[in-house]
């Protein structure tokens, strides 16, 4: 019988099938702290592993892991239909999950079907095939229970899942299992039309077929590395194929693609032979070296019209696949009605790559692209450019409350932030913007808060769960500004009075965390986030060096380990930072040191504002103090000679050694001053700069 209280939440689930795609949805169950039932045949001789057993050991060879934790594999159990095939009548929700044609998928319903329970949600797994014809082998009382899906090959990491109700699904069922997978499993649903490849699948044939037949004059290699270096990724278009989606399920894909479509786009997208050759795939160190730095300096800093005179062929590569990527993606939103953010989501949340085409229009400012390139001759005029220009005008969200901010009391509203005071003890600093430039203004806002905080002797939570806290910032142009000066004395100012303040600070955040805004994160004793929460560097990205002690804090982050593997860290930390700066995930941010254990994070922005309250109560019950940091130690002779050896290794020699050299400065003492650091920091990033500007 089913659970009494599974009326809010599916209790019992099972997932028949234990091939490669059940087997990762049974562990994304149980990675949720679910007990979930894998069947499959039995055993084909006594003493033998049935497929599900086999299934489960094998979740442990997996590379990437499907599990979050070793523990998480004791939560499934494996059955077979000749013994257990009675239990299936107690499942509340059963996810069909066979990796077999469309025939083969209804006979297992057909014979199945009796043992459901008649109230039971029936999920039957779709690579993009429509599923409605799947729901017909059904008795007719069923059919209202049953709807289709489409997970990512590897759930865990990449976490679209693309819901398709029939015309019967019954919509209360349906919203159900939508809350239950973002709620409950952390995944991210998107409901989609009863169509072949649903949303998402066109969106990547697109990007696919377009970079090869963009990208003919340039070698294996190159084209590699000219996608890495777009989908902000170790690796480009080789490897998103070969290990997110994957070459059959893509050749699949594309012979389900309409036909109205391709003819539309010509060229773009037709499938390539090159994509059915075997490919190679290159360490992130290598690509790097393929590209141009003057390239990559471009692209950093967001440079349209300099990448457009840049003669390099990947130059050119680049130019013309974002150009013809925007359009393809306006015309999936014209016709869809999502919103350019929308369609930027269901890629990142379908193939985990830093490639927003949507936001790296805003970036580059749209009135600049649409006036270079309405002229260009093309495979694609430019008709709907006026259709996400007239999108970009309007996208300024401005931030309303949420669950905790209305449980706390509105103290003050400035021009670019509000300030609130939550049980008379934490006051919460909130930017107002989606998306924050940690500009002068800005900074002067949360100056007075945090001085407000200090003086009333109250706890600090800064708030903000837009999409960027922070922006990319061409830094030469920025450079120019007059009070450029002022906004880096000013986040100086910012740190040392965050370091300074007498009670705890607490960082609440999402999106995406760029140079000003990491700086300020690092000061917090407690950060809560979302589990896309990634961060990105700019300034070690355009060949400069750091602003705002980022490094530093990021090192007294570390434990406390002997010389040698303190020497380690140190040199880790700064190849990381040279490499380009980003980290893209929770799981990186949580083995490079820069999250901790104590830190904490939920699986949808949605659920933020309410683990920011249960942070804040905790923090307010246990009155505790603020803990002491790590102290940071100045690097002797020995460690000196060791960082000069190892420079010789790192992506950039120069900088390691005078990134080293900040650590060793004279008016540093044994153990290291931030507001020493940060000065010679400052020092140091200026002296790049404006080398960089008179070269």
């Amino acid at each position: 019988m089913l659970s009494a209280n599974s009326r809010h939440s599916f209790q019992q689930p099972a997932v028949l099938g234990s091939g490669d795609s059940g087997i990762q949805i049974a562990a994304v169950l149980a990675n949720a702290g679910l007990r979930v039932k894998l069947y499959d045949v039995a055993a084909e001789q006594d003493g033998e592993l049935s497929p599900a057993e086999a299934a489960i050991e094998r979740l442990f060879q997996l590379d990437p892991s499907p599990l979050s934790g070793i523990e998480a594999a004791s939560l499934i159990s494996p059955c077979d239909f000749a013994q257990h095939g009675r239990q299936l009548n107690e499942h509340d929700l059963i996810i069909e999950a066979y990796d077999l044609p469309q025939a083969a998928k209804q006979t297992w319903l057909t014979r199945l079907a009796p043992h459901f329970s008649r109230s039971a949600l029936i999920v039957s797994l779709s690579q993009g095939e429509p599923v409605s014809e799947l729901g017909a082998v059904l008795p007719a009382g069923m059919r209202p229970h049953f709807m289709g899906a489409r997970f990512s090959a590897f759930p865990r990491l990449q976490r679209l899942v693309e819901l398709v109700p029939t015309a019967r699904s019954e919509e209360r069922l349906v919203e159900k299992f939508e809350q239950f997978l973002k709620n409950t499993v952390g995944l991210k649903p998107y409901l989609v039309e009863d169509q072949a490849n649903f949303s998402f699948l066109p969106l990547w044939l697109f990007m696919l077929c377009s970079a090869f037949a963009h990208s003919k004059s340039l070698s294996a290699i190159q084209r590699e590395a000219a996608t890495a270096l777009l989908f902000q990724h170790q690796g480009g278009i080789y490897y998103f194929l070969q290990h997110i989606v994957g070459l059959s399920g893509s050749r699949a894909a594309y012979r389900r693609l309409d036909q109205a479509l391709i003819e539309k786009f010509g060229s773009l997208l037709q499938w390539d032979s090159a994509l059915d050759k075997p490919m190679a795939l290159f360490s992130s160190r290598i690509l790097q070296k393929n590209l141009p730095a003057e390239l990559q300096q471009l692209w950093n800093a967001r440079d349209w019209a300099g990448l457009q005179q840049h003669q390099h062929p990947c130059a050119v590569f680049i130019c013309r696949y974002l150009r013809d990527c925007w359009q393809f993606l306006a015309h999936s939103s014209q016709n869809s009605g999502l919103s350019g953010k929308a369609l930027d989501n269901l890629l990142y949340d379908g193939l985990g790559w830093g490639f927003m085409p949507w936001q790296l229009l805003q970036e580059f400012e749209p009135k600049k692209v649409y006036e270079t390139t309405l002229h260009q001759q093309s495979e694609l005029s430019y008709p709907l450019s006026t259709h996400w220009r007239r999108r970009a005008r309007s996208s300024t969200p401005i931030y309303a409350g949420d669950e905790f901010t209305h449980a706390a009391s509105l103290l003050n509203e400035s021009k670019l932030s509000r300030q609130y005071l939550y049980r008379g003890d934490i006051l919460i600093w909130q930017p107002q913007a989606e998306i924050v430039d940690i500009n002068s203004a800005l900074l002067s806002e949360l100056r007075q808060a945090i001085e407000h905080a200090r003086r009333a002797h109250h706890a600090l939570m800064i708030y903000h769960h837009g999409s960027q806290f922070g922006i990319t910032k061409n830094w030469q142009q920025a450079a120019e500004q007059i009070d450029f000066s002022q906004n880096i004395n000013l986040l100086q100012d910012c740190i040392m009075a965050l370091r300074m303040h007498p009670r705890f600070v607490i960082f609440s955040g999402g999106g995406v965390i760029l140079d000003a805004g990491m700086a300020l994160m690092l000061q917090a004793d407690r950060v809560i986030s979302e589990a896309d929460l990634s961060w990105q560097l700019t300034t070690f990205a355009q060949g400069l060096t750091g602003i705002g002690g980022i490094w530093f804090e990021w090192l007294r982050r570390l434990p406390q380990l002997s010389p040698e593997l303190s020497r380690l860290q140190t040199a880790t930390v700064i190849d990381k930072l040279l490499h380009g700066g980003g980290i893209h995930s929770i799981h990186g941010a949580r083995n490079m040191g820069l999250l901790r254990s104590h830190d904490r994070y939920v699986m949808n922005r949605s659920q933020l504002a309410r683990m920011s309250r249960k942070m804040a109560d905790a923090w307010i019950e246990s009155e505790s103090c603020r803990a002491m940091r790590y102290p940071l130690y100045k690097p002797n002779a020995e460690d000196l000679e060791w960082h000069l050896r190892r420079s010789a290794s790192s992506p950039d020699p120069q900088r390691y050694r005078e990134l080293i050299a900040l650590l060793a400065a004279e008016d540093q003492q044994q153990v290291l001053s931030l507001r020493h650091f940060l000065q010679s920091e400052n020092a140091l990033f200026f002296r790049y700069l404006n080398n960089t500007v008179h070269d």
